[in-house]
């Protein structure tokens, strides 16, 4: 079948994600612990994590980190692969369980685009809700420009999102067309400390800085 309209969009490809995306994934994961890392940050909020890969490859760079996603099939996976560490919990990036400035780092990898735009700013709040002043928002997401060009890349990247479904491909569309990550996150008060492109530049890895607003 090719669209998927239960409603755990994941609950079919969830046991098989990681056999299926991991060559794609594994350079970029590694990049998000080298850069996490390389800031110094003590705990990081994984968001929309998923399976927990990337949770489990940052739990050797930093002293704590949570994993939270609204699929309870993605969960159920992450669980099973960990015996307790790091923790996963099911929860809505709109409306994390943490209380305000909880963690140093909060980490949104490909979780933007695949939802609908309603979504994006409430996540983006969320998680810097939960930073502490001067904490670190790193996302990874599709850049627009790039993809709107013709390109192998380019069109590995749309074939992908096509075939995860059609509400995953109508938001992904329209997350190229309101200009991309970098674009989305300019609306929020943080400071893009750097812009890493990834994948022939179709995709970015973005680090910034929750401002600290005046009183």
């Amino acid at each position: 079948m090719r669209f998927n309209r239960s409603q755990d969009d994941y609950a079919v490809i969830a046991p098989f994600f990681d056999a299926a995306l991991g060559p794609f994934m594994a350079a970029i994961r590694r990049g998000v612990r080298r850069k996490l890392g390389e800031t110094g940050v003590r705990d990081v909020l994984d968001i929309c994590c998923g399976t927990g890969h990337q949770a489990r490859l940052l739990g050797a760079a930093v002293d704590r980190v949570v994993g939270i996603d609204r699929s309870a099939a993605m969960i159920a996976v992450a669980s099973r692969k960990t015996r307790g560490f790091p923790p996963f919990l099911r929860g809505d990036a709109r409306n994390l369980p943490f209380g305000d400035g909880s963690f140093d780092a909060a980490l949104l990898s490909f979780a933007l685009h695949e939802n609908d735009p309603s979504c994006w700013h409430p996540m983006i709040r969320e998680a810097l809700r939960i930073l502490r002043p001067r904490g670190r928002l790193l996302v990874v997401d599709y850049l627009a420009p790039p993809l709107k060009r013709k390109g192998i890349a380019s069109l590995m990247v749309n074939g992908v999102e096509w075939l995860a479904g059609e509400r995953h491909h109508q938001s992904f569309n329209k997350f190229l067309e309101a200009g991309g990550v970098t674009t989305i996150l300019g609306g929020h008060p943080l400071k893009i400390v750097s812009v890493e492109p990834i994948f022939a530049g179709t995709v970015g890895m973005v680090t910034s800085e929750k401002k600290v607003l005046a009183r």
